[in-house]
């Protein structure tokens, strides 16, 4: 746990600022996105698997809102924990991704 969390993301060029909430904001809830002004809330105190779960929720209804997509929020949940769960038994997954992204904005391509 700690209180250092990414602040500022974009996200299909809408940006969202990243907030800490206390415990208390809402109960049961481990973040909320209020796409109308662009903040992504992240209960503060989570263990860190727990934190990047919730971030990477948010931002899935972030994506969901921009793209209407209609998803449930089974499926956001199911997406998010399945991400955080590949992404941890794969770490060298991150430098490739890193790489081909950059070598997008490299090469042109």
């Amino acid at each position: 746990m700690s209180d250092k969390l990414i602040e500022d993301l974009d996200i299909l060029g809408k940006p969202y600022q990243v907030v800490l909430v206390d415990p208390t904001f809402e109960e049961g809830t481990y973040g909320q996105c209020d796409d109308a002004n662009g903040t992504l809330k992240i209960r503060r105190g989570q263990k860190d698997l727990l934190e990047l779960d919730t971030v990477l929720h948010e931002m899935t209804h972030a994506i969901d809102f921009a793209m209407a997509l209609r998803l449930k929020e089974r499926q956001v949940a199911a997406y998010a924990a399945g991400l955080v769960c590949v992404l941890k038994a794969n770490p060298h997954l991150l430098d490739y991704i890193w790489e081909k992204l950059n070598a997008e904005s490299d090469d042109g391509n």
